[in-house]
This record gives structure tokens, C-alpha cells and sequence, in this order.
């Protein structure tokens, strides 16, 4: 029986694209390189579209944020998915099936791993600020914050 690889395309989920995919290029050192660059007050992180921007900084936010529960209280780290989608581990899905993931190249650098699951992040996606006017994208902006 051949299975064929399943690649998903155009999103922007890190949790989605390692729990649903079955092919996934590690590119978790880029935490690593932006720990290391970060000395400033700003990042300005300039590629292509389509180049996987949104997906590297949604990864960033997994490794860095702090989990909480319901009700806000941090989760013990063998309990955060974030956690796992980088050390590894075993993940309960939505489908009530369990997959193994393999721990990704990052969880080899104790300097950047001591950064896993510390800070609040807020995570501001600007992709439907769209308009055809200076006032309409400060409005829908002011309305997004």
C-alpha cells in the first residue's frame, strides 16, 4: 500500500501543520537566529509572500508564550501542547487519536529552550487590514486592536 504524502498548503497554524501534516521541514532553529538578533528594540523580518512569514512567527509564539487553562492558570509543561509540538511527545487529536511527535532541532539548544513557554504574547495578525484608503485601514485597525 502507497500512501501519499499529504502537504498542506497556505497555512499559517504551526500546531495545525505538525498535528494534521505528515510532511514537515524543521525549521525551529529560526528561533535560535531571532533569540540571538533580537539584542535590538526591533526585528523587521522582510520575505517574499508565500514564503512562510506568518507561519515562523506563529511558531515563535508557540515556543515562547506561557500556556494557560480555562481559566488562566499556567499549564504544567508535561500538559502544554506547546510544549510538546517542540521536546515531542504524545498528542491526544480532536479525532480522539494519538500521534507521536518528534522533537524538533531546537530542543537541542538548552540556550533557547530556557525561553520555551515563559512570556505573554500577543499576537497581532494584520492580513485582513485591508482598504483602499489610508482612513478605511486606520478604522479597521482601530476596530482589529
Amino acid at each position: 500500500m502507497n500512501i501519499q504524502p499529504e502537504i498542506p498548503v497556505g497555512t499559517d497554524s504551526f500546531d495545525d501543520l505538525l498535528l494534521s501534516g505528515n510532511i514537515f521541514v524543521d525549521k525551529s532553529m529560526f528561533i535560535k537566529e531571532f533569540l540571538e538578533a533580537s539584542s535590538g528594540k526591533v526585528v523587521l523580518i522582510t520575505r517574499p509572500r508565500r514564503w512562510g512569514k506568518s507561519l515562523n512567527m506563529d511558531m515563535l509564539q508557540r515556543f515562547l508564550s506561557i500556556e494557560v487553562d480555562e481559566q488562566g492558570a499556567p499549564l504544567p509543561q508535561r500538559k502544554s501542547l506547546n510544549r510538546k509540538l517542540f521536546v515531542g511527545g504524545k498528542v491526544k487529536l480532536d479525532s480522539g487519536e494519538t500521534k507521536l511527535l518528534k522533537p524538533l532541532k531546537i530542543s537541542q539548544d538548552p540556550a533557547s529552550m530556557k525561553y520555551q513557554g515563559k512570556f505573554p504574547v500577543i499576537s497581532l495578525g494584520l492580513k485582513e487590514v485591508t482598504g483602499s484608503s489610508y482612513q478605511k485601514i486606520e478604522d479597521k485597525l482601530k476596530k482589529y486592536i
